[in-house]
Formats: C-alpha cells, sequence, structure tokens
C-alpha cells in the first residue's frame, strides 16, 4: 500500500540508510536507470546516475550531509540523455533518510532561453548606446566644422577672391552635406527600431569607403 501510495505522487521518492543502501523508491525513478522496479536490489543506479566520479562524490556527500534545502544535479537517464533534477534530502528516524526529487529540465531551459534573450538584449543596447554616441560625436566634429567655415567667411569675405570663396563655400557644402547623411542614417535606424523599415546588409567596395572618408576628412 505505501509502494502504491508513493508512485502515485507526482515526485521521485527513494529512501536509503546511513550507508547509501536503497530501501524503497519510487516508479517514477524508472526514467532514470532501472528497466524494472527490482534493479535497484542489485545494481548501482547511483553510479549510473552519475557516472562522473566527482559527482558521484557531492551526490552521496549530499545524501548523508545535514544539509538543509534542494540542491541540483545532472543526471543521466537509461536512454542516454542527461536531465536536469533537483533534490532534497530529509533525515528520518533509525538513520533512514528520504530523497525526493524533480525533473526541472523544462524549467531548466526555459531559464537558459531567458538568459540568452536577456544577453542578446543587452548586447542590443550597448550596440545602440555605441552608435548614438559615434553619432553625436560625428554630429558635434562637422557642425564645429560648419560653423567655423562660417565664422572665416564672415571675417574675411571682404578681402577674399573669387577662389578662396569658392572654396570656403565648397567646403561650408561639403559639411552641410555630411550632416545631413549622418541625419538620414539616424532616421534609417530609428525607422528600424520601430519595425518601419527592415535592414538588408549588402556588398560594399572597402576601397570606395576608404576613398569617401579620405575625401570627407
Amino acid at each position: 500500500m505505501l509502494q502504491q501510495s508513493l508512485d502515485n505522487i507526482p515526485v521521485m521518492i527513494i529512501y536509503f540508510d546511513e550507508n547509501g543502501k536503497i530501501k524503497l523508491l519510487t516508479k517514477n525513478l524508472l526514467c532514470l536507470r532501472m528497466d524494472f522496479l527490482r534493479e535497484w536490489e542489485t545494481e548501482n543506479i547511483f553510479a549510473k546516475c552519475y557516472p562522473e566520479p566527482e559527482v558521484l562524490k557531492e551526490v552521496l556527500d549530499f545524501m548523508i550531509s545535514e544539509e538543509v534545502g534542494w540542491k541540483d544535479f545532472k543526471t543521466h537517464t537509461k536512454n542516454g540523455t542527461i536531465i536536469d533534477t533537483v533534490w532534497m534530502n530529509i533525515k528520518l528516524p533509525n538513520g533512514i533518510s528520504m530523497g525526493i526529487g524533480q525533473d526541472i529540465t523544462i524549467r531548466k531551459r526555459a531559464e537558459e532561453k531567458l538568459i540568452e534573450n536577456d544577453n542578446f538584449l543587452q548586447k542590443l543596447n550597448a550596440d545602440k548606446d555605441r552608435f548614438i554616441s559615434i553619432l553625436s560625436h560625428d554630429l558635434k566634429v562637422r557642425s564645429i566644422r560648419f560653423l567655423g567655415f562660417q565664422k572665416y567667411w564672415q571675417k574675411t569675405f571682404e578681402n577674399s577672391n573669387t577662389d578662396e570663396i569658392e572654396d570656403i563655400a565648397r567646403n561650408i557644402n561639403k559639411s552641410a552635406r555630411n550632416t545631413l547623411y549622418l541625419l538620414e542614417d539616424l532616421l534609417a535606424w530609428a525607422m528600424t527600431q520601430q519595425g518601419k523599415i527592415h535592414f538588408q546588409p549588402q556588398k560594399l567596395s572597402l576601397a570606395d569607403i576608404c576613398k569617401n572618408i579620405l575625401w570627407n576628412s
């Protein structure tokens, strides 16, 4: 009656003595190593569930310790997969202990997915901050250059010849055009963030980009 009652509890339950010898376990443990309920009488299921020596030692130490609370373990199953389990060790009279375990694989995968998404969002936010910083710096440089040309023109206009005036005008036009390009990039980036346009990578000529940078410097 006790066995049937425990078998219908949706957790893994195992009773063992102070030497780690199993006294009773529930059918929910069948997913781990045992092909039938009595295999634990002749097989060392702990060594099968935890084949790594350091992990096995950690499990056995946990079984005999006075530690209170839950502890996570990676557990090998009989079909070769590894599942995430969490166990609590409860001390009972006469040297008997009861281990209560749960399969938390689905929860762990969900937590890992949340962490992965959070890391992605943090990287995305860092990229955004870096983009805004670079853009702000470039806009500031363009604005300073534009204002510099304008002030210079105001001071020297009456004494400047036609070639000098045309050169200053070209530089002012270049600064204004580059500022406009940066503002257009900022607008495009904002629309991408809002989902109004989709980012489509394209092949570019590195030589042309370098020439453009040198020409605009």
